[in-house]
Formats: structure tokens, C-alpha cells, sequence
């Protein structure tokens, strides 16, 4: 007989016009339009920087960074950038953060998750169905 595990319930998520309008619901002075445009500006701003390799460190939430996997080359000369280089990615890394209540790390995450059991788990059957 098999195990059971657990499974994080996805839930459908937000584009940046529906983060920048759940910003904007807080009771925030800004207008979602003012929002927008800022965090608009912030994201390019981010890929601009980390596509330099320049980690962007966003305070309390955590740092944006590139990666990268590479084959070796027998020597210097050898090397080649389309031939030796598998793959680059855009990384997190969460702050752990001196406000245990804001941290991001994986023990203080698991505490503000909600978590609860359900019998059965279904995942929805069409793009638009109930999370």
C-alpha cells in the first residue's frame, strides 16, 4: 500500500495589474494606476540589472540574482559561449529577515501558510474553475 503526502492547493494567480490592484485595496494613498506605473518601472528595472549580473535586494522580501550551468572547456581558447553554456536563470533567494513575523525563510513560511486537510484534492478541470 502506498503513502499519502501532502499537496499544496494551487489557487489561480495574479498578473501584475491584479497585484498592483490587491496593492492598491489596502487603503494605500497611491491609485492602482500610480502602482502600476511603479511597479511596471520596477520590474524592468530588475531584469535590466540582474541581466548585467547585478542582484537586485529587495528589503524583506529577498534578493533577485542570475545562475548559470556551464560544460567545461579543455582550455580558455576552447571555450565557447554557445557551445559551452547549458543555461541561464533568474533566481530568489528569500530574506530571512530580523522581523520573524515577515521572514520568508522555509520554517517561518510554514508558519503563516494555512494549511488544512480535505478528504479529497480535485484539481480543476478548466482554466477559469474554482482553486
Amino acid at each position: 500500500m502506498g503513502k499519502w503526502y501532502g499537496k499544496i492547493r494551487k489557487r489561480h494567480g495574479l498578473n501584475l495589474d491584479g497585484l498592483c490592484k490587491h496593492i492598491a485595496s489596502h487603503g494605500s494613498l497611491y491609485t492602482e494606476d500610480v502602482v502600476t506605473g511603479v511597479m511596471k518601472k520596477a520590474k524592468s528595472c530588475i531584469i535590466e540589472l540582474v541581466s548585467t549580473g547585478a542582484p537586485v535586494k529587495i528589503d524583506g522580501l529577498g534578493t533577485f540574482y542570475p545562475s548559470m550551468t556551464s560544460r567545461g572547456a579543455e582550455s580558455e581558447d576552447k571555450y565557447e559561449v554557445a557551445k559551452h553554456i547549458k543555461g541561464i536563470r533568474l533566481r530568489f533567494l528569500p530574506e530571512g529577515g530580523k522581523d520573524p513575523e515577515m521572514s520568508l525563510n522555509s520554517k517561518m513560511f510554514l508558519k503563516r501558510v494555512r494549511l488544512q486537510r480535505v478528504a479529497r484534492y480535485e484539481q480543476p478541470e478548466e482554466e477559469g474553475g474554482e482553486g
